[in-house]
């Protein structure tokens, strides 16, 4: 791992999650999980850089797919959450488009965060380089497992910097979210989830 990585603290991927929430995310995941349509789909898919794998997505019909798709993965309760993510990416492919794990992942992250994990090259790459295994070529599962152990791994040092965000806004003088609401946030295992994914997804921009 590069120089770089000494600059790489929970504290501040604490702060720019929550920062990224405030400004962006939540109301991705507000459109996604209460008022999905075509526009809002296509949106959460450009947020994530991943509209440019969907070729047709301007299209009503092509969009409608995905979205039918999303939901129809959403609803399979039956299933643990990586093979809902792994069945919606075959799906994509079914409709003529990539078999997208990280477009899938997304997707479903932003439709009720928590339990889901986001499939993301950077991610996989400083997972990798922890473990001395290629998770990209091993597939979705084995990331998933080897990211929820990372993050039971770090947990307390991700708790720990979580409970340094009211000091810190405070200082920084950040006004976009109550006292009461970063409480709330605090107490999420979904955020502190998104935490550690802004961490690995930090180290892995120096997996090159």
């Amino acid at each position: 791992m590069g120089p770089h990585l000494m600059h790489v603290s929970f504290e501040l991927c604490a702060l720019y999650s929550l920062i990224t929430w405030k400004k962006k995310e939540e109301a991705l995941h507000d459109s996604i999980s209460k008022n999905l349509n075509c526009e809002n789909l296509r949106t959460a898919l450009r947020y994530f850089n991943v509209a440019r794998n969907f070729k047709g997505l301007n299209r009503k019909r092509q969009a409608t797919n995905i979205l039918n798709a999303l939901l129809e993965a959403r609803n399979l309760y039956s299933e643990l959450p990586p093979n809902r993510v792994i069945h919606l990416a075959n799906n994509f492919q079914l409709l003529g488009f990539q078999n997208n794990i990280s477009a899938a992942s997304k997707l479903l992250w932003l439709s009720s965060r928590n339990p889901y994990v986001i499939f993301d090259a950077r991610v996989a790459s400083a997972l990798s380089s922890m473990n001395n295994t290629a998770y990209i070529a091993q597939g979705y599962l084995e990331f998933y497992r080897a990211w929820k152990k990372g993050y039971q791994r770090d947990v307390q040092k991700i708790q720990s910097a979580i409970e340094k965000l009211p000091k810190i806004c405070r200082l920084m003088q950040i006004r976009d979210v109550s006292d009461s609401e970063l409480s709330i946030l605090m107490s999420k295992k979904w955020f502190k989830e998104r935490i550690y994914d802004r961490y690995l997804w930090e180290l892995g921009g120096d997996q090159k």
